[in-house]
């Protein structure tokens, strides 16, 4: 009996077809961004690359950097407030 291997990855239009850009809030279509760095290696240096690239199709945006400690540690209560109180959207990435 041959091994099947099945993809589970539903059938789906690319995100570009799907939905345009997200509004930006702010004037000009200025946001702050939340880079929220999960504590694998090199989360924060890719998100502060992202950071740059973000920063050249909208300039006059702002980011807020936070990056756990660990993987599995929950945000502190100063980075949840970071994040909650002062940004528009927050990007959350891995790295390793």
């Amino acid at each position: 009996m041959p091994l099947v291997f099945l993809d589970p990855r539903p059938d789906i239009a690319p995100a570009a077809a799907v939905a345009g850009p997200a509004p930006f809030a702010g004037p000009a279509g200025q946001a702050t961004f939340g880079m929220l760095a999960n504590g694998f290696p090199d989360s924060g240096a890719f998100l502060r690359a992202v950071a740059a690239s973000i920063a050249e199709l909208h300039p006059g945006s702002s980011f807020r950097h936070v990056e756990k400690a660990r993987p599995p540690d929950a945000l502190t209560d100063d980075q949840l407030e970071v994040l909650t109180s002062t940004c528009d959207l927050v990007i959350a990435a891995y790295g390793h």
